[in-house]
């Protein structure tokens, strides 16, 4: 037994799978806890304990670890059913085994594992925010927009881009709120055009914003949108 856990610990993905399901393990905990202060405060001081050891690069990822236990727990208060939580769970771990391994340096191409950690924390955070009144409730957008800065930040590398990203992505959830076509078309589609709009942005810090990838890109945004616009429920 003790070679055993020695192997883990000596062995990088072995322990970062280990510190995934520790993770899993808080969650669970919390949920059994029904979320109350006591149990969450316990998950969030035992993912952040994983989160920092070790301290290398803890500061420059804190940004998607925030957002991380931000929406993990508001997620399960939100939706509440158990095949939610389910797939919760088994979801933020996953992400949270990303997150480590990219501050960590243990994943193999990094950037490409962070665009990939970036999209899969934002769309749960549209679904959360499009679960009831978005345009009405004063608190969603600020919130939305302070979230979505956390993640621009830890995203790209010209911080100056954030605020104004994050206002845009904001005033476009706000618009489309007012669409009738339910709250998970909403979240779709306002997904959609943070992905996209993203990916440009990354493309042209790394100099690869070139004509063929403009065109690939909004091609793409207008197969989905429309597929999104026509698979929703309209209901007026």
């Amino acid at each position: 037994m003790e070679t055993k856990l020695k192997s883990i610990f000596l062995n990088p993905q072995l322990r970062l799978a280990f510190k995934a399901t520790l993770f899993l393990g808080f969650l669970i905990l919390a949920r059994l806890g029904g979320f109350s202060l006591i149990s969450t405060t316990i998950f969030i001081a035992g993912a952040g304990v994983l989160y920092a050891r070790p301290l290398f690069r803890t500061v420059e990822k804190l940004g998607d670890f925030l957002v991380l236990v931000f929406s993990a727990v508001v997620f399960n208060l939100v939706f509440i059913d158990s095949l939610d939580f389910f797939f919760s769970a088994v979801y933020y771990s996953l992400l949270f085994f990303l997150l480590v391994g990219v501050k960590d340096l243990i994943l193999i191409n990094r950037g490409f594992w962070s665009l990939v950690l970036n999209f899969g924390l934002a769309y749960p955070i549209f679904l959360i925010f499009f679960q009831g009144n978005f345009a009405g409730v004063w608190w969603k957008p600020l919130v939305l927009f302070l979230l979505t800065i956390l993640l621009i930040k830890d995203a790209l590398k010209k911080n100056g881009l954030a605020a104004p990203f994050s206002l845009l992505v904001t005033e476009v959830a706000w618009a489309s709120s007012f669409l009738p076509i339910g709250f998970i078309g909403l979240a779709n589609l306002n997904f959609l055009f943070y992905a996209t709009t993203l990916s440009l942005l990354e493309a042209n810090e790394r100099g690869l914003l070139d004509r063929k990838k403009i065109l690939s890109l909004l091609s793409v945004f207008t197969v989905l949108l429309l597929a999104i616009l026509g698979l929703s429920g309209w209901s007026f």
